[in-house]
């Protein structure tokens, strides 16, 4: 593994830095606020009940006489396949002096023409700048960064294959970075076999994936971190319960994985299947997994993700007769419910002593983050003005800041896999590079990544644990 310096907007041989990404960082939130149909699920019901069939005597039969079992070898232990080891030394975007790198962003002119007002800052002038940091430093290896910069619109479906189709095949990048949801970033990495550094990583897309893929966003293996976190501090020590909603029922799955990897075994694990736009139903199926937690004495609670965690308090505050501790893998779960008008008179009480698990955060303590100020200060040389998030409404349509955060994290990863690929530069440079792993300290987080391949691919980031503050309405950071 190799610590990677590079010329950047940080002090002249700093490690570079890396990614903005907290748990309740709106990476795209133009694209959360088209809300995704849901489908009404049946009612959850109690596994059937299964007897156990009746013991049955042995056969009157001999039985043969022992024989000592077979010394076999233990197979040898297999590596993981090299998941780029076909790619070879393709460098489209790449000259001797110059590497051009695509990158897409949210358009939000687009979406106020639909009328939604997002504020997220100016995307193209934050890349600009950031590049222009990193060129007037001298490059990458003697390389400057040509920019190709798309705005997508998120209310069009196409949009992002229209500008993959621009950056890959009019603009012939080297790297398309930026904005990449789902299953959009298989169009420049799996159709046109472009190496990508956005899009969240997992392994059905990466295994369509031709050419080398590493994101700033963190993949499924961060709720693995947070569960590890959580019980690492001692917080799921309890009979404890298990509860999603049965659209995370990826996740539920892998919270319920990782416990067993830990050791423990939950008294019972719940997933809601009501749909979430049905208030009556919710109500009634939450409810009943809150009697059948009690009567099988759960005192603590892992709600795993959004939706379920934010459905328990909910549908559960009146109930003041039974609060099990709550311990939260969704950053945002508690405030879901705080923060919403249908919960204004609620009982908050309910979350008192909650622990949340996530990335770090929030926005402002990214914004305070040492090596996070060193980045805005070098964008402020350029003109590019990142108010703080305190400063700001707190909503997620009035984030001016995100479009720096975003210039200062893909630029840096970028950087940073340009250098650990070093001077010959091509995708089969770049896939050694994630073979021998490199690492990149992170503005805004306080622990680097280790970038790699697989579940590396976003630099594994750490989890952190927050405590709810019942004064703030919000999660603090756990000393």
């Amino acid at each position: 593994m190799r610590k990677i310096r590079v010329a950047s907007w940080m002090l002249a041989g700093a490690v570079i830095a890396a990614g903005c990404t907290s748990g309740d960082t709106a990476d795209e939130p133009a694209a959360t606020t088209a809300a995704a149909a849901t489908t009404a699920a049946p009612a959850p019901t109690e596994p059937p009940a299964t007897e156990a069939p009746a013991p049955t005597e042995p056969s009157a039969t001999e039985a043969p006489a022992p024989t000592e079992p077979l010394a076999t070898e233990a197979p040898a232990p297999t590596e993981p396949p090299d998941p780029y080891a076909g790619v070879t030394g393709e460098a489209p975007g790449v000259t001797d002096d110059s590497v051009k790198i695509g990158v897409a962003y949210t358009d939000t002119e687009a979406l106020k023409a639909v009328g939604l007002e997002f504020n997220l800052g100016d995307f193209e002038a934050a890349f600009n700048a950031a590049t222009k940091v990193i060129n007037d430093a001298g490059g990458i290896h003697g390389r400057t960064i040509e920019l190709a910069i798309i705005p997508v619109d998120p209310t069009k479906p196409e949009a992002a294959d229209a500008a993959c189709l621009q950056l890959t095949e009019d603009e012939d990048v080297f790297i398309v970075s930026g904005f990449w949801r789902g299953d959009t970033v298989l169009c420049p990495v799996d159709v046109h076999a472009t190496a990508v550094v956005g899009g969240q990583p997992n392994p059905t897309t990466q295994a369509a994936a031709k050419a080398p893929w590493i994101a700033r966003d963190a993949d499924a293996d961060v709720a693995d971190a947070v569960v590890k976190a959580l019980a690492d501090a001692g917080s799921l020590e309890g009979n404890l319960g298990v509860l999603a909603h049965i659209s995370d029922q990826t996740g539920l799955d892998a919270a319920v994985a990782s416990l067993a990897a830990l050791g423990i075994e939950p008294a019972d694990v719940a997933a809601i299947d009501a749909p979430t736009d049905d208030t009556a139903a919710m109500d009634s199926a939450v409810k009943a997994v809150g009697e059948r937690f009690k009567a099988k004495g759960v005192d603590v609670i892992l709600l795993v993700g959004a939706a379920g965690g934010a459905q328990w308090p909910t549908h559960m505050h009146a109930d003041t007769s039974y609060r099990p501790k709550l311990r939260f893998t969704a950053f945002n779960a508690p405030q879901a419910f705080t923060g919403s008008e249908a919960n204004a008179d609620a009982d908050f009480s309910i979350l008192d002593g909650s622990l949340i698990g996530g990335l770090y955060g929030p926005n402002q303590a990214i914004w305070e983050e040492g090596e996070m100020q060193a980045c805005i200060a070098a964008l402020a040389a350029e003109g590019i003005e990142v108010p703080a998030p305190d400063s700001t409404d707190g909503s997620r349509e009035d984030q001016p800041f995100e479009s720096s955060f975003q210039a200062c994290a893909y630029m840096t990863i970028i950087a940073g896999w340009l250098d650990a690929a070093g001077r010959t530069l091509n995708y089969g440079t770049l896939a050694a590079a994630l073979d021998d792993t490199f690492e990149l300290a992170v503005p805004g987080d306080p622990k680097p990544r280790v970038f790699g391949t697989g579940s590396a691919a976003d630099g594994n980031p750490n989890a952190f644990i927050y405590a709810w503050d019942s004064e703030k309405l919000a999660p603090v950071l756990a000393e």
